[in-house]
């Protein structure tokens, strides 16, 4: 049941698509038709040539949307059988010699018998100057 009601979606989408399409493309073949009979005699109206050449592309692949949609539509359903596990990984061993646990032993015992970083000691170091604001050597605040 639930099938076929995806398959009846998807089929409505296309056809939606393509009557859309088809329809964009008769209006663009339309307009371009018009602007042609314009021409360059039409006076204020007139068209350059780049024009009607832009609106019949336009209408061309509004065309050729509504062919890629009706294709779909009228392409019998796919149905791929389910892979139970990804490709090549029927090639890998089935016991492995990965050990996780002996990982982290062995990453714990080589930092316990690494010697600690050096600490920085900040207050060794004198702290930096401040800047002083304002007027210099005059009088004490009051």
């Amino acid at each position: 049941m639930f099938k076929t009601l995806v398959k009846t979606g998807r089929n409505t989408g296309h056809a939606l698509r393509m009557i859309g399409a088809f329809g964009s493309a008769i209006l663009w073949g339309v307009s371009a038709w018009q602007l042609q009979d314009a021409g360059p005699d039409a006076g204020a109206f007139g068209v350059g040539q780049s024009a009607v050449i832009g609106v019949w592309a336009l209408a061309a692949a509004s065309a050729l949307g509504g062919l890629i949609s009706l294709r779909r539509l009228m392409q019998p359903a796919q149905t791929r059988p389910r892979a139970t596990a990804a490709p090549g990984l029927e090639d890998l061993p089935a016991e492995s010699d990965f050990d996780p646990d002996a990982i982290i032993a062995r990453h714990l015992a080589q930092r316990a018998s690494a010697p600690p970083p050096p600490i920085e000691d900040d207050a060794a170091q004198p702290a930096p100057p401040r800047p002083v604001f304002g007027r210099k050597g005059i009088g004490s605040p009051r």
